[in-house]
């Protein structure tokens, strides 16, 4: 026999009906609150203090240790190695070089102090009063008549040829130092043999070309 359900219906339908009307009654409550709430935000004029907002903030935050890494400075090439590779490439190159710039040089200094070319000066052979050794070494000197001057030597281990350009290219970009060191001997009385000082003159030549021919400009000094 079936039971009869309707008192049961009516509880479940009742339930409903008190939670639907709670439910209506607390969202009406909470949105008055807010709106409230909402409303005394605006009637409140609040003074903040952004600065100290923000250095509040700031000292809160910890910066870590920046650590710069120790530069050191990157290996140099030997440029002595590649001299030598570049000389092995070009060495007949650098030897042909190297001989024209001695006999240029050569002709000019014997020209500048009054000698033949290829009569290089030897011990004890005298510069002319117009040479440009004699110029340099008696300049300010005292001399009873005329001072005389003397080859001595010439300083082979001072003596070098040094190549800037070999003119790979072109020709004319052709540069060459010769550097050359000797010594002469100045007697300031041509009576007194004893009266006499030493000095040593360096000689410096830059080899250029122009317009393929190379040129030797020598300069003197103390």
């Amino acid at each position: 026999m079936q039971a009869d359900q309707k008192p049961v219906i009516w509880t479940v339908v009742i339930a409903t009906f008190v939670l639907l009307v709670a439910g209506i009654i607390g969202s009406s409550v909470i949105n008055t609150n807010l709106k409230l709430a909402a409303d005394a935000l605006d009637d409140i004029n609040v003074d903040v203090d952004e600065q100290g907002i923000v250095n509040a903030i700031m000292a809160g935050i910890v910066i870590p240790e920046v650590v710069v890494p120790e530069w050191t400075a990157p290996e140099m090439p030997d440029t002595a190695k590649l001299n030598e590779v570049w000389d092995e490439i070009y060495s007949k190159e650098v030897e042909e070089l190297e001989a024209d710039a001695e006999e240029v040089f050569g002709e000019q200094f014997l020209d500048d102090n009054e000698r033949g070319v290829g009569q290089w000066f030897i011990k004890e052979d005298e510069f002319d009063e117009d040479s440009e050794i004699y110029e340099l070494v008696t300049e300010g000197v005292e001399c009873d008549e005329d001072c005389i001057v003397e080859f001595v030597k010439e300083y082979k281990d001072d003596y070098e040829i040094t190549i800037f350009n070999l003119g790979l290219d072109d020709e004319d970009d052709r540069e060459v130092i010769v550097s050359a060191r000797i010594r002469v001997k100045v007697f300031t009385d041509e009576d007194d043999l004893d009266e006499y000082f030493f000095e040593k003159v360096d000689i410096n030549s830059a080899v250029t070309s122009d317009d393929g021919v190379l040129e030797a400009e020598v300069t003197y000094s103390l």
